[in-house]
């Protein structure tokens, strides 16, 4: 056999079993969110007010907590989304090919799109901390920061906690860590400030779920969103992402959309927790399929 019908040969076999890791991940979601995820789709050809509320079609559990997060993050949705709170406390774990230049884009000299921010960074190689401090650029009245470890980021009370990791081990432990380090309110009376957890790496949607559920337990007023990308190093650099989320309600997509508009050009609102993983597992396994002709 040629080298090159070999290499060929190699390769299909390697997408073969890609796309067969997918669907064991990806299958148990669509069955269970199969209603969801077609009303997504339907938004996405005619969009209107009441589709983009049938997208979040979550139990009542969940609905029932997307109002009371909205409702802790009411200064920040008020009016132009974020623009009436100062200053924004926002840390970025995960400073990697794609999360380096995501942080960087999101710390660009503010236009007027988000109030002040108190930015923190954090990533297990000082290289990657010192390469972003290196090109960010900050206008006056916000401050950059490196963090020490994963408990100084949940222990500086951030307002949002926006993740780029390579696994769902990954994952699992930062959010777990930062959850675990975020203040706890001090009485029964004291409902503490909520923090919204933006997850963009590429993670099965039951860990996706598991981890919504993890951080929601932990307070009423927390949420976390699965928002993976698409686009590459180039979108990152570009700042031309496309997001692909899931959250719990139209509140928590409002919310934080500014920030992800600092990082892409389109966001594509896909259903409830772990519907923007799927989504994401999805297209890689189209774009796969197509590899193989």
């Amino acid at each position: 056999m040629a080298p090159e019908l070999k290499r060929s040969t190699s390769n299909a076999g390697i997408i073969m079993i890609s796309l067969s890791y997918l669907s064991r991940h990806v299958r148990s979601h669509l069955r269970a969110n199969s209603k969801q995820l077609r009303r997504s789709l339907v938004w996405h050809v005619a969009p209107s007010s009441s589709s983009v509320s049938n997208v979040f079609a979550c139990d009542n559990h969940t609905q029932d907590h997307a109002r009371t997060c909205a409702a802790s993050f009411s200064s920040k949705a008020a009016g132009e989304g974020l623009t009436t709170r100062s200053p924004l406390n926002v840390a970025f774990v995960g400073l990697g090919n794609m999360g380096l230049q995501m942080a960087i884009n999101l710390a660009k000299a503010n236009d007027g799109d988000l109030p002040s921010m108190h930015f923190t960074v954090y990533d297990l190689r000082e290289s990657n901390v010192s390469r972003f401090f290196q090109h960010a650029e900050i206008s006056e009245g916000d401050s950059l920061l490196s963090a020490s470890d994963l408990a100084s980021v949940g222990e500086a009370n951030p307002d949002f906690v926006i993740t780029s990791l390579p696994t769902c081990e990954a994952s699992e432990a930062v959010v777990g860590e930062i959850v675990q380090s975020l203040p706890k309110p001090t009485s029964q009376n004291d409902e503490g400030k909520g923090c919204i957890f933006i997850d963009t790496s590429t993670i099965s949607p039951n860990v996706s779920k598991k981890l919504h559920h993890l951080v929601t337990s932990a307070s009423p007023h927390h949420d976390y969103v699965d928002a993976p990308v698409s686009g590459g190093v180039k979108g990152a650099t570009d700042a031309t992402l496309t997001f692909m989320v899931g959250c719990s309600s139209p509140e928590t997509l409002s919310t934080t959309q500014p920030l992800l508009k600092r990082m892409g050009t389109k966001l594509i609102p896909c259903g409830g927790p772990g519907s923007g993983s799927a989504v994401k597992l999805c297209n890689n396994a189209a774009l796969a399929a197509q590899m193989l002709g």
